[in-house]
């Protein structure tokens, strides 16, 4: 899929970051808030860790179908998965919960969606995040600040980055061979009736 038009929006972006940014293959525009989009509608809308930081993820995905959608318009969904998972890491991140791809499943088809495919990414990182929890529990806590704290050499983060590229194609192809294996985002790809 080649975009012409991507349209962002984060109530966390800095205000500078926002704007509107013309390049020869297409145009990008970077929003705080979702008023500032206007009423158009998109063929694609992609919610990546978004629904877990709202009390009611229904109402959240229903109104953003109604207003941002058409038939046939394409809607991808991640999560964190796993409520047994729940730490501080989620409350310093304001997560609400972290779900099951049939928990996940079930809030989607309750807003009418039509879910196309689902599954489970990064499987390499539910022994850390297992690990981390457990220490957690046990009272050997250690502050988590996400991703968004990170400051490793470049060539670690690159490395990073391929070894978590690697994963999820490995989950997308296991699953494509039919086996379903856990991960630590849960995921959902949807069509608009």
């Amino acid at each position: 899929m080649n975009a012409r038009l991507l349209v962002g929006v984060d109530v966390n972006l800095p205000e500078i970051a926002c704007g509107v940014y013309p390049t020869p293959a297409r145009v990008v525009e970077r929003y705080r808030s979702d008023a500032a989009v206007g009423d158009r509608r998109f063929d694609l809308i992609l919610a990546l860790d978004v629904i877990e930081h709202v009390a009611d993820d229904r109402a959240l995905l229903a109104d953003v179908v109604a207003r941002r959608t058409r038939p046939g318009s394409l809607v991808l969904v991640t999560v964190p998965a796993f409520q047994s998972l729940f730490s501080d890491h989620d409350h310093a991140l304001r997560h609400f919960r972290r779900y099951r791809v049939a928990q996940l499943r079930t809030v989607l088809r309750s807003t009418g969606l039509q879910i196309l495919e689902d599954g489970y990414l990064f499987a390499s990182l539910l022994a850390p995040r297992a690990v981390a929890v457990l220490r957690e529990r046990i009272g050997q806590h250690r502050p988590d600040h996400g991703i968004g704290s990170w400051h490793g050499p470049p060539w670690l983060t690159q490395l990073a980055a391929a070894t978590l590229t690697l994963d999820a194609q490995a989950l997308l192809a296991a699953r494509h061979l039919g086996i379903r294996l856990p991960g630590l985002t849960a995921w959902a790809l949807c069509a608009v009736r």
